[in-house]
């Protein structure tokens, strides 16, 4: 009988009781004053954050004045959007609530774009990036979902980042950091953003904006509360419509999407759940949970502490309210960038059965490529343009005819977006009677071409090496750096949008033949590794693949945990016929031939997904976990070891490095060097106006340590003294990675590999560069135009390195 009262009760338009009164109305010229001709709107929810009604066929509610009310909301409904605001505060003597609503026309397909974890009172180029998408695509609102961060922060985005200066809605969620000092937690926000909890619909999505529970104060709220609310939303919601969700952190640790509190809940795949959108933890990720799609969203200003790149991300929504392939993240401070990789500048190419192939990176924040073309120049004509087919977000390919040309040739490249923008790029190749061709040696099976991530490789490439081949993944490239083994060679891509090109491929070594592709449940991002005829994997939802390396079948596969959070990073190592997979409490050895473990670390947990790599020798396994500590675990029976959880250490991304039976680590400002087996620091050094947050591991030899910084390029160092040797300064990365960096720095994410007396390495800012080891002097470089995380490999005289735009060459030293 009860249940029965409540319910009457949330459907009648009047409570003879109510003192909250006021008008839904279209505000036919949206000036927010309702004028005699402007008509109430019928069949509106409205709520006080407690009970939720339906305005009358004249647009009138009526609500009771609960005590712990502090705003009136409108659930704005599809094909319109809220005049001023979305709510009106509860003020004692206010005679009527009114909303004018505006058409917006956003009633079928439509795209939304999320933001998350700016953290800043500061502008940057990431609000225009913002601004100019919105206004060059049909966008229907931002969401921010939480740690605007302080009260600094508060105030600056309540003054810069609202309806008026984005063009369209703006909506916020409150996050931990936004709960601060005051009467109670959420007071300053609610001061700036309005309700911590809320409704609106656009299309055929109901989108439900939640509170974070709990922060650095206590909030007056508690999820008994929210989830009263939520209930009674959704007893007033059309139940055809689908459900999105909008929270500063994930709800739910698995594929239950059941909201419980106080002995009450809601089954919330029973309303039509198909997303729950959130942030919290700086990543680029996404999982597809019991039907539901849950997504995090790295943050727009700076790089996420997985180093996901800044970014926005834009999620599209059919007519029917699912989620659209079209989804997908804009890398942000990208005013625009053309290049044409191959043939690079100054290359060398021969003719292939009369034909050049042709790969083109083209990027802007703004706006997306729409058409890229080439085309050959003779003197001042310009022949026909050759269109190319997009592979990627980033990167399209193509060939050319070559006729008769022989000698330095000349392309002109052009890139259309879809705002009208269109850039133009020249360049200039040799066009040669022979190919080349490679011979690949022995197996490049780990980073760094072993366990202990040396770095080392015979030959010599001290001057600029010839492409031999390449081709395009079919996704992005991250920091998984390719492996080579038995005439093969693999990399991983990653698809944090759809997990729709998310795979491993591989390659014939010495022609480039795609060989096989095998589809993973997740993106892999992080270090592959080869042993017994299989290439392993481990994705980011921690599903570990073992994969014949000759027919690309899978021969074992094991999820190390059921998980969603935190999502797997951490890179592999492999040797004598033993895997290490896994990070936290799920870190492992397994055998490589079946999948057996060996044993699984149960001496420690906690903390978020890191970009480093296991390494392995000296007896030992040392495995990484941002904001925890470096652990070292005996190989033989998995015992830890020890640990170190000092400032200096736990925040850090890079690979540690064993050479001639010590550990070489840079972290922070400061380089170390540590006993494997006590964990004694044996000396350490504070490199000033330095930073180690890249994700490097440290090339060493007899005379010099080789890092890769955050903002300073590729440093080399006495390994006696520890002493700075030379500096060689990349150019500002594409794009921000590097956790907390934003403002252009000089980012080397990956490890370099040392080619006889070169140094050869990627860089952020979308070069390939070899420099001299000895002083650091420039000898070469090639533009691959899109940012390098992925670290080279060596074998035999080839030289592979993949880009993020998802292009892997094959390049010719020794010559």
């Amino acid at each position: 009988m009860k249940k029965l009262f409540i319910t009457a009760l949330l459907c009648a338009p009047l409570f003879a009781a109510g003192q909250l009164r006021g008008t839904v109305y279209y505000d036919a010229d949206g000036n927010g004053v309702r004028n005699a001709t402007e008509r109430g709107m019928a069949g509106v929810s409205v709520s006080n954050g407690r009970e939720v009604v339906k305005t009358a066929a004249d647009g009138s509610f009526e609500l009771p004045d609960d005590p712990k009310a502090r705003f009136v909301t409108v659930t704005t409904p599809s094909g319109y959007r809220p005049g001023e605001t979305h709510y009106l505060k509860i003020v004692p003597g206010t005679g009527s609530y009114d909303f004018g609503l505006v058409r917006n026309g956003h009633t079928g397909a439509f795209e939304f774009i999320q933001i998350t974890d700016t953290e800043t009172p500061t502008p940057k180029e990431w609000i225009d990036d913002l601004k100019d998408y919105a206004a060059a695509n049909s966008t229907a609102f931002i969401m921010h979902t939480g740690d605007i961060c302080y009260m600094p922060g508060l105030d600056f985005h309540a003054a810069n980042v609202r309806n008026g200066q984005m063009g369209i809605p703006m909506y916020y969620t409150i996050g931990n950091h936004d709960l601060v000092r005051g009467d109670y937690g959420e007071q300053y926000f609610e001061e700036r953003f309005g309700p911590t909890w809320y409704s609106f619909e656009v299309g055929n999505v109901h989108f439900l904006a939640l509170p974070m529970l709990g922060g650095d104060h206590a909030p007056s709220y508690s999820k008994k509360q929210v989830l009263e609310w939520i209930k009674n939303d959704l007893a007033q919601t059309d139940p055809d419509k689908k459900v999105i969700m909008f929270n500063h952190d994930l709800w739910f640790p698995g594929d239950d999407f059941v909201i419980r509190a106080g002995g009450d809940s809601i089954d919330m795949k029973r309303h039509n759940l198909v997303a729950f959108i959130y942030g919290h933890w700086h990543s680029q990720y996404a999982k597809e949970s019991g039907g539901v799609m849950t997504y995090c969203a790295s943050t727009p200003d700076k790089g996420g502490i997985d180093h996901s790149p800044a970014c926005f991300r834009v999620i599209s929504v059919d007519a029917e309210g699912n989620l659209s392939e079209k989804t997908r993240a804009r890398y942000t401070n990208i005013p625009g960038t053309l290049t044409l990789a191959l043939p690079a500048q100054h290359d060398t190419l021969a003719a292939v059965n009369g034909t050049i192939p042709v790969r083109v990176n083209a990027y802007r924040t703004a706006s997306p490529a729409t058409a890229v073309r080439v085309a050959w120049v003779d003197g001042a004509k310009r022949g026909r343009w050759v269109s190319l087919v997009p592979q990627t977000d980033w990167g399209w390919s193509g060939t050319l005819a070559v006729g008769h040309r022989k000698g330095t040739q000349k392309l002109v490249t052009e890139a259309d977006f879809a705002d009208g923008t269109r850039l133009v790029e020249h360049r200039s190749f040799v066009v040669a009677d022979a190919s080349v061709t490679v011979t690949v040696g022995a197996d490049w099976a780990n980073l760094g071409g072993a366990a202990t991530h040396k770095g080392i490789a015979e030959g010599g490439a001290s001057s600029a090496p010839r492409c031999v081949w390449s081709q395009n993944a079919g996704g992005n490239i991250f920091m998984t750096s390719p492996v080579v083994g038995d005439g093969r060679v693999f990399v991983a891509t990653i698809d944090d949008d759809n997990l729709k090109k998310c795979a491993v491929v591989a390659y014939d070594a010495t022609t480039g033949r795609e060989l096989w592709r095998f589809k993973t449940d997740n993106s892999v991002k992080n270090t592959m590794v080869y042993s017994d005829g299989l290439v392993l994997a481990c994705d980011a939802s921690m599903r570990l693949y073992a994969i014949d390396g000759e027919s690309g079948e899978l021969v074992w596969d094991k999820k190390l945990t059921s998980n969603i959070l935190p999502e797997n990073l951490h890179g592999l190592a492999v040797v004598n016929g033993v895997v290490y997979a896994g990070q936290g409490g799920n870190f492992a050895a397994l055998r490589v031939k079946d999948g057996s473990v060996l044993w699984k670390n149960e001496a420690w947990s906690g903390g978020e997904g890191t970009q480093s790599t296991t390494t392995v020798g000296e007896g030992i396994a040392l495995v990484s976990s941002h904001w925890n500590g470096l652990f070292a675990h005996d190989v033989k029976d998995g015992r830890l070891l020890w640990k170190k959880q000092d400032s200096k250490i736990r925040f850090r991304d890079g690979s540690a490095t064993i050479y001639d039976g010590n550990i070489y680590l840079a972290s922070r400002d400061e380089l170390f060097l540590i006993n494997p087996r006590s964990g004694d620091i044996l000396k350490s050094a504070v490199q000033s106006g330095m930073t180690f947050e890249g994700a490097c591991a440290p090339v060493v030899t007899d005379r010099m340590v080789y890092v890769g910084t955050a903002d300073k390029g590729v440093v080399a160092f006495d390994r006696k003294s520890f002493r700075p040797v030379w500096n060689f300064l990349t150019r500002p990365a594409l794009f921000y990675t590097v956790p907390y960096y934003q403002d252009f720095q000089s980012s080397v994410e990956t490890s370099p590999v040392l080619i006889g007396e070169t140094l050869v390495f990627g860089a952020s800012d979308g070069y390939l560069y070899g420099v001299n080891a000895e002083n650091g002097r420039f000898l070469w470089k090639r533009n691959l135009g899109a940012p390098i995380f992925s670290s080279p490999a060596v074998s035999g005289d080839a030289l592979y390195v993949a880009d993020f735009s998802g292009n892997i060459y094959c390049l010719k030293i020794n010559e």
